[in-house]
């Protein structure tokens, strides 16, 4: 698997995890299923991981421009330690 395709199938995976825990773990809980306004918000913000997981499985990136990303966030890394 070409190392682009790896990392969008685990920024794919990532979304999927989110939002299986996002469901089950805290939209389904009974004080939320109480609370309509904090209910309509996580819906929300499942709704959007759910869509960003659909643009990343349809999205295009090249393994240069993961790669310069990735380079910045080793950078930022080093520079907080």
């Amino acid at each position: 698997m070409p190392q682009e395709n790896y990392f969008q199938h685990e920024a794919l995976d990532r979304c999927s995890i989110i939002a299986s825990i996002l469901g089950t773990q805290l939209i389904d809980h009974p004080y939320i299923q109480s609370t309509k306004a904090i209910k309509a918000k996580l819906l929300k913000a499942e709704k959007l991981i759910n869509e960003a997981y659909q643009q990343i499985g349809r999205s295009k990136v090249s393994n240069s421009r993961v790669s310069a990303v990735m380079e910045r966030l080793a950078e930022k890394s080093h520079v907080s330690d």
